[in-house]
């Protein structure tokens, strides 16, 4: 029922939310997702660089071949100002913003950034994702957030991850937010 790629080079990770070719899809923009900035550039290179800033709404596999150096890419240098601070409980409003619909399907949880893993249970499923006439909760959704104990009470130890496949098009759009639980 979940697959993830999430699992990628660290330096991949980075690239889910903001890949960038010429045929566009997706994005989650509100909570604000990951941004590419000058940490990628440094360890990723100019090319992965130059894909992601191209356009955020691209599918993650044009990125994993422009990769040439990133396994101590650390995501969050670029991101510390945009991590938000949820509390257990908190319902979350959710946007993604899709370019194109390419039916399949999506899920939303939380990841452990050192284990690459998903915490706890998925907080939103749909099994068919996309499609025309598109769902009513396509766009805009929440989630609830769950008690996780301590695992993400510190800046950079999780991700909100959006994630979708469609493969029809053997394309994957992932979106990942950063964020605490406040106690």
């Amino acid at each position: 029922m979940r697959v993830t790629l999430y699992n990628l080079a660290s330096a991949t990770l980075a690239l889910l939310q903001v890949t960038g070719v010429t045929d566009a899809h997706g994005v989650v923009d509100k909570p604000p997702a990951r941004v590419v900035g000058s940490a990628m550039n440094a360890a990723c290179g100019p090319n992965a660089y130059k894909t992601a800033k191209s356009d955020k709404y691209g599918p993650i596999e044009n990125a994993v071949n422009k990769v040439v150096a990133g396994d101590g890419y650390n995501p969050r240098e670029d991101n510390l100002n945009a991590v938000s601070t949820f509390k257990v409980g908190q319902v979350v409003p959710m946007h993604a913003d899709i370019e194109a619909h390419h039916p399949g399907s999506a899920n939303v949880s939380i990841l452990s950034t050192s284990s690459k893993k998903m915490i706890g249970n998925m907080l939103k499923y749909w099994p068919v994702y996309a499609t025309y006439p598109y769902g009513p909760d396509d766009h805009d959704w929440n989630v609830t957030i769950p008690d996780l104990g301590t695992s993400c009470n510190t800046v950079g130890a999780c991700v909100l991850q959006w994630w979708w496949y469609s493969p029809g098009n053997k394309q994957t759009y992932e979106s990942c937010v950063d964020f605490v639980i406040s106690p």
